[in-house]
């Protein structure tokens, strides 16, 4: 039996609840983003991921910020930005970019 589609980043309980088993998401198709949150084994190391993972885990409204925001939403933060204090962040219910002055 084919197992449902899992989002990017899920938990055990989703694995599961979408006909995956225990053995084959300890196998190589998975991998442990952390504890309790999965990926693609293919997925697991990138970025957007791990922040995702991370994002998954926190309490709602926390931020990816800076330099990772930037990266997640396709570009680089650019140092002068940055120097002047422009902040650059995305929140854990949304995919939006923030501005916002330091």
């Amino acid at each position: 039996m084919d197992a449902a589609p899992l989002p990017l980043v899920f938990t055990r309980a989703e694995a599961i609840a979408a006909g995956v088993s225990v053995g084959r998401l300890r196998g190589p198709a998975f991998g442990r983003v952390f504890h309790d949150v999965h990926a693609r084994a293919h997925d697991a190391p990138r970025l957007r991921v791990r922040a995702l993972a991370a994002l998954r885990l926190a309490p709602v409204g926390t931020v990816a910020a800076r330099h990772t925001a930037a990266e997640l939403l396709g570009g680089v933060a650019p140092a002068a930005l940055v120097a002047r204090g422009v902040r650059v962040r995305v929140t854990s219910d949304e995919w939006r970019l923030h501005f916002s002055r330091a």
